[in-house]
């Protein structure tokens, strides 16, 4: 974990430098940075390379020196079972076509116990999720440096922006909590993207098209993969991308490792893969509201009480990118103070949820129907858990209708609502990537 900020330690620090002071940035006035806190974050690593790590990366540093138009650059991180490192492919405009430079990480096992095992089963599950925007991609290159070797090498695409557990410990240090409600539910939908994406995999739809429910798929079913380790270091922050609406203010959130992924055999067809994946997404929620990354709080579960039913579940609503012409606009919808008003004539009912302490009055700035949603995706009991339908169809028709306006009478957190403020929030405190070697 980082130390504790140094006195005058501000948010406002970005790859280029720092921001120029303004006024009550989330909540404080910004003050000058300590360049010696600044430094400190551009080298740290949330993981100390153990001896093994650094022998493995040098194995695959060497290989690369025999192949000309690949370059080595760095080891970027290790798990339990390898190494991943990150190079480069130049550009060579003599290829037909052209070959532009990209970048790509390389992910080697340890040879001992059953790495290999593990690696060749997240290569497997990749392969079947090709073309999913929020799902780990993986990266052809030719020629293939490792093509001959006899173990497993994972190639994939590089995502700059580092792990949310990662960019977590940032926001805490940089006293940049809480993340913007607007910000949350986008980050919500990535992650039933995601979801969506292991539920139909082998997809037939246009490649790098957002995950959606398409025509028949409840004659086909969802396929019950289950990641089997969401964790903060499994999702990576990824970047903006105008032309799909939830990544207009917010980065794509990828989920990657599915090295310990498997496949529920679902025998009384009731989506406990599915339901188990939604468990995983609602806890990674936890930590973006909360800033812990404790995955098994204590104590782990109470009782809460929530709507019976979210506004928008049940409504059907296709999940798609479609619906901004719908809802995308500043139409006459209620503001936050008249939604929770009507909120509060409906049912609920008491669940026992592993994020209970979500609850009021903690977390007063949370959006109170976000807060409902995490609870019932935490639920203990799996029947208690949105459907994925469900779930996807709220997010996004919440997400479409909560604009700036929509937080505007509430004096405590409407200015850090707005789409100006989530800009320069993403760019001085989501945006800053590990320094890399060129």
């Amino acid at each position: 974990m980082p130390p504790k900020v140094p006195p005058g330690a501000a948010v406002g620090v970005g790859p280029g430098g720092l921001s120029p002071p303004q006024d009550n940035r989330w909540g404080r006035t910004l003050k000058k940075t300590n360049p010696e806190f600044v430094q400190y974050l551009r080298t740290y690593s949330p993981k100390k390379m153990s001896r093994q790590v650094v022998k493995q990366s040098e194995i695959i540093k060497k290989h690369f020196a025999s192949h000309r138009g690949v370059k080595f650059l760095q080891l970027i991180g290790e798990g339990k079972h390898g190494v991943a490192c990150v190079a480069k492919q130049q550009a060579d405009p003599s290829r037909n076509p052209p070959l532009k430079e990209f970048f790509f990480v390389v992910k080697r096992s340890y040879k001992e116990g059953y790495a290999d095992e593990i690696l060749q089963q997240e290569i497997s599950m990749l392969k079947r999720f090709r073309g999913a925007p929020h799902i780990l991609q993986i990266r052809d290159i030719d020629p293939n440096p490792f093509e001959s070797m006899s173990r497993p090498t994972l190639i994939t695409e590089y995502i700059k922006n580092n792990t949310v557990g990662n960019l977590m410990e940032r926001l805490v240090a940089w006293e940049a909590m809480p993340v913007p409600n607007r910000l949350l539910y986008r980050f919500f939908v990535c992650l039933v993207r995601a979801c969506i994406g292991m539920a139909f995999p082998d997809r037939e739809y246009a490649q790098n098209e957002v995950e959606t429910f398409q025509d028949g798929w409840r004659e086909k079913g969802m396929t019950q993969i289950m990641h089997g380790d969401m964790d903060p270091d499994n999702f990576m922050v990824g970047e903006l991308s105008p032309p799909i609406w939830e990544h207009e203010l917010a980065p794509a959130i990828k989920l990657i490792d599915f090295g310990m992924a498997s496949i529920h055999l679902d025998l009384e067809h009731r989506d406990l893969g599915v339901s188990e994946n939604i468990f995983g997404i609602g806890r990674i929620m936890r930590v973006f509201v909360t800033g812990n990354l404790e995955m098994d709080l204590d104590p782990e579960f109470e009782k809460v009480i929530i709507p019976t039913q979210l506004p928008g579940v049940g409504e059907r609503l296709p999940v798609d990118e479609n619906l901004v012409g719908e809802y995308g606009q500043p139409l006459p919808k209620p503001n936050q103070a008249q939604q929770e008003a009507a909120n509060a004539n409906l049912p609920t009912k008491e669940i026992l949820t592993a994020s209970s302490g979500l609850a009021l009055p903690n977390y007063p700035h949370l959006d109170n129907e976000l807060r409902a949603l995490i609870q019932q995706c935490t639920a203990v009991d799996p029947s208690q858990r949105p459907s994925l339908p469900d779930l996807g169809t709220t997010l996004t028709e919440q997400s479409l209708r909560k604009h700036e306006w929509f937080y505007g009478t509430n004096e405590a957190i409407r200015f850090r609502e707005t789409d100006a403020q989530i800009q320069e929030y993403s760019n001085y405190v989501l945006f800053y990537p590990e320094p890399m070697k060129h």
